[in-house]
């Protein structure tokens, strides 16, 4: 747990008798999912001590002032609306074969997310909004979630937003932030989505994991588009993350637990940062692909500059096959690095940067204003 006061985080006193699988609040009760071995409990102290919530589920939504749990491809009722007495009558959501793994409020109903598709639940009936049978797979992260207005969930590695209209899936459109520049961006993409929860400004967060096959990356989503919050180092898993409305701060896990404070403007973007990131542009022909062009040299303004916080700027004239270094810029300003500085001309039909910012403390970053290339 995370005292917000001191800032540091501790264990509960209290012990689990397996894995949480589900954290959820309900009239005051943190409760927490064990899965299907072991009952859920739930905590009136923080988690010092666990009391059992006599049901074993996977995760827990409240809707309509009750709780409900679910397991397999069952919702659980709770009869007491505190979370400790449940009723022994089941609602079935869809295929028997496959599991609801996801719940979320929106629009007067509990929407539910399965292996292979979506339905919702008004409270007295169960209906299905849309199924894709052969995308299921035990192995695949299937979310929803309702964020201003609007449903989001994903298919694979596609996010996808829609309304929920007179019961029916309205406007659906594939918002997923595209890739390009090379095979493991353009295959890949960003990654598969791992969570999704809500953050300040009405912006939608998601947590995802193998972007270009091996960087964890959060996003946020908001009328704008796409903003990348955080991009991890190669290799690093992404676990998860949420938003914390009592501290103001936006938590994630890859591998180690970060944190980015939401509290006043100056914290977009925030501190606590990558040591090393890459910014590729697309191929620059200059609107004549078929001509070759004289590249001279590429300016770029930069600030918060220093020794160890450096600016990399490389070139590729093959597609991303091989770069060749321009120059590094260390402190603050306009600098400008000529492609070659021994005949201060390279001949090419096309151009790629590939820029990359590198600090030596994750409180501080170079930030890159702007650059041009000079060609003719």
């Amino acid at each position: 747990r995370y005292s917000v006061s001191g800032g540091t985080w501790s264990a509960s006193t209290g012990t689990l008798a397996a894995n949480a699988l589900w954290l959820h609040r309900h009239r005051g009760r943190d409760f927490v999912a064990l899965g299907s071995a072991q009952n859920a409990v739930y905590s009136t102290d923080s988690g010092d001590t666990f009391t059992s919530a006599a049901v074993k589920v996977n995760g827990f939504v409240s809707f309509k002032n009750n709780l409900y749990g679910w397991l397999n491809n069952d919702l659980y009722v709770n009869s007491s609306k505190w979370g400790d007495v449940w009723s022994t009558v089941l609602i079935p959501v869809g295929n028997s074969t496959s599991n609801i793994l996801n719940a979320v409020v929106a629009s007067g109903v509990l929407v539910i997310r399965k292996e292979d598709g979506l339905y919702y639940f008004d409270g007295t009936d169960v209906v299905e909004l849309f199924t894709h049978s052969n995308k299921l797979y035990s192995g695949n992260v299937s979310l929803v979630f309702h964020e201003d207005g609007f449903l989001y969930f994903n298919e694979l590695n596609r996010v996808k937003k829609f309304l929920l209209q007179n019961g029916q899936m309205a406007n659906v459109t594939d918002v997923t932030p595209p890739m390009i520049g090379d095979a493991n961006k353009e295959l890949w993409g960003h990654g598969i989505p791992i969570w999704m929860w809500s953050g300040p400004g009405d912006a939608l967060y998601v947590a995802f994991d193998d972007g270009e096959s091996i960087y964890p990356e959060v996003l946020a989503y908001t009328a704008s588009g796409w903003q990348q919050v955080y991009r991890g180092a190669s290799g690093d898993t992404m676990q998860g993350g949420g938003y914390s409305r009592l501290a103001a701060f936006t938590f994630f896990n890859d591998g180690a637990t970060r944190y980015r404070a939401n509290r006043t403007l100056s914290d977009q973007p925030a501190a606590s940062y990558a040591t090393s990131g890459v910014f590729e542009t697309s191929d620059f022909d200059g609107g004549l692909p078929f001509m070759y062009k004289a590249f001279r040299d590429i300016a770029i303004e930069a600030r918060n500059l220093a020794a160890a916080r450096t600016v990399l700027v490389e070139y590729s004239t093959d597609k991303g096959t091989t770069y060749v270094t321009i120059g590094t810029a260390n402190a603050d300003g306009k600098q400008t690095f000529s492609f070659d500085p021994t005949t201060g001309v390279i001949g090419a039909k096309h151009v790629r940067l590939r820029i990359t910012l590198a600090s030596n403390s994750s409180t501080n970053t170079p930030v890159l204003l702007r650059y041009s290339v000079n060609f003719l």
